[in-house]
C-alpha cells in the first residue's frame, strides 16, 4: 500500500511538472509583426509604439505570474513573402501570442503559418473577412472588418449624397479589393443602383494617371477608392489636376496623415471610414494613455498607436486568465469568455475572433485635419 501511494504521489508531481513545463514552453515574449521599413513604416511603427507601451506599463505592474515580458518586433515590410518569413522566425521564439500583421495579405498568409505551430494572433489592422471566416480559430481582431465598413460608407453616401452616381477603384490587394467588394454589395443592394465601374490598378503604382484620366472620363459623382494612404492621395491630387470636382471616398487604410500629406490641398473635403475619436472619451483611460505616450515618444500617438496598445492589453489579460497549460487554444478561450475595457469602449469577440461590435463612422479633411462626421 505504502508503495502504490507513493507512486501516486510521485506521478501526480509528474504531473504538476509537466504542467508547469507547458506553460514554460511559451516563453514569457509578446510577438509584434509589422511594416517597419518601406511605405508602410510609419504606420507599423505607430502601432509598434502602441505595443512598446503596454508591455512596459504590464512590466511595472509587475509582469506576467512574476516574469518580465519581452516585446519581440519584427519587420515584414508590408509585402506578402516578408510577412511568411517574420511569422516562421516569430513561432520559433514561442511567443504567448503576436500582434500582427497589420496589412489583411499579409496577415491571411501569416495566420495559417501560426496556426500550424499553435501560437495565436491578433491583429490590430487586417480587416479583411476572409481573415476569421476562414475558421483557422486562431485568430483575433481588435478592429472591425470590411463588410462592416464597407456597409457603414454606403449608408452614409445613400443617407447624405442620394442619387449620386458611384465610381469604384482599388489597388490588386486582398485589403482594396475587400474593401472595394464589400462598398460594392451593400451600396448596389440598398440603393438599387449599380456602380459605374470597378477598375483595378497594381499597389504602389507611382502616378495614378490613366486611372484618374478613366475615372474622369466616366464623370461619376463619387469615387470610392480602396487602398493604402500615399497611393489614394497620388490618385486624388491627380484627379483634381485633372479637373475631377467628384467626392472621394475611402476606408481605413487610407486613415492617414501620409494620405493629406500627399494629396495636399486636394484632401479637403476627402470622406473615409474609421473608428470614433477615442481621445475624449471620459473613463476609457484614454487620458492616461495620451499623458504616458507623449512622455515615452515625444508626440501625440495616432489611433493606430492605440489599438497595438488595446490588442497587447487584450491579449496579456487573457494569458492572465487562461487555464493551464498555456497553448493557443486555452488563450483562445479566454479571450472568447471575457469582456475587455478599451479605449473604445467594452470589447467582447464573437466565436470567430471577431468584434461583436465595431463601430464604424465618418470622418472628412478639413483645412489638413480629419475630423469626426458621424453616421
Amino acid at each position: 500500500m505504502r508503495t502504490r501511494a507513493f507512486a501516486g504521489v510521485v506521478f501526480c508531481l509528474m504531473g504538476l511538472g509537466l504542467l508547469l513545463c507547458c506553460d514554460y514552453m511559451m516563453e514569457s515574449r509578446v510577438g509584434y509583426a509589422g511594416p517597419l521599413s518601406g511605405d508602410q513604416a510609419n504606420l507599423g511603427k505607430e502601432i509598434l509604439n502602441g505595443c512598446t507601451l503596454a508591455v512596459e506599463s504590464t512590466n511595472q505592474a509587475g509582469g506576467f505570474r512574476g516574469r518580465k515580458i519581452e516585446l519581440v518586433s519584427m519587420d515584414d515590410q508590408n509585402l506578402v513573402d516578408k510577412a511568411k518569413e517574420t511569422a516562421y522566425a516569430l513561432c520559433r521564439k514561442r511567443p504567448l501570442f503576436v500582434v500582427g500583421h497589420v496589412d489583411s495579405g499579409c496577415s491571411l498568409e501569416a495566420a495559417k503559418i501560426y496556426r500550424d505551430h499553435r501560437i495565436l494572433m491578433i491583429t490590430p489592422t487586417s480587416t479583411n473577412p476572409k481573415l476569421t471566416d476562414s475558421g483557422g480559430g486562431n485568430v483575433f481582431r481588435v478592429c472591425g472588418r470590411d463588410d462592416h465598413q464597407g456597409f457603414t460608407a454606403a449608408i452614409f453616401l445613400i443617407k447624405h449624397y442620394p442619387s449620386k452616381t458611384v465610381g469604384v477603384i482599388h489597388d490588386n490587394s486582398e485589403y482594396g479589393r475587400g474593401l472595394v467588394q464589400e462598398f460594392i454589395k451593400n451600396y448596389e443592394f440598398l440603393s438599387g443602383v449599380n456602380v459605374l465601374f470597378n477598375e483595378e490598378v497594381a499597389r504602389g503604382d507611382a502616378t495614378m494617371e490613366q486611372a484618374a484620366q478613366k475615372c474622369v472620363a466616366a464623370k461619376p459623382d463619387v469615387i470610392y477608392f480602396g487602398g493604402l494612404a500615399k497611393q489614394g492621395g497620388t490618385f486624388l491630387k491627380e484627379l483634381r489636376e485633372q479637373g475631377d470636382n467628384s467626392f472621394f471616398m475611402s476606408g481605413d487604410g487610407c486613415f492617414e496623415q501620409d494620405f493629406i500629406d500627399t494629396a495636399g490641398a486636394a484632401a479637403d473635403g476627402a470622406l473615409i471610414t474609421f473608428y470614433p475619436d477615442f481621445k475624449p472619451l471620459v473613463g476609457t483611460g484614454s487620458e492616461a494613455f495620451l499623458k504616458r505616450y507623449q512622455k515615452r515618444f515625444g508626440a501625440e500617438p495616432s489611433a493606430y498607436a492605440a489599438f497595438g496598445y488595446e490588442a497587447v492589453m487584450v491579449g496579456l489579460n487573457a494569458v492572465a486568465n487562461a487555464a493551464s497549460p498555456l497553448s493557443d487554444r486555452t488563450i483562445g478561450d479566454a479571450l472568447r469568455r471575457s469582456s475587455y475595457k478599451t479605449f473604445f469602449g467594452i470589447l467582447q469577440f464573437d466565436d470567430k475572433g471577431d468584434l461583436k461590435e465595431s463601430p464604424y463612422v465618418m470622418w472628412t479633411v478639413e483645412n489638413g485635419k480629419y475630423k469626426e462626421l458621424g453616421t
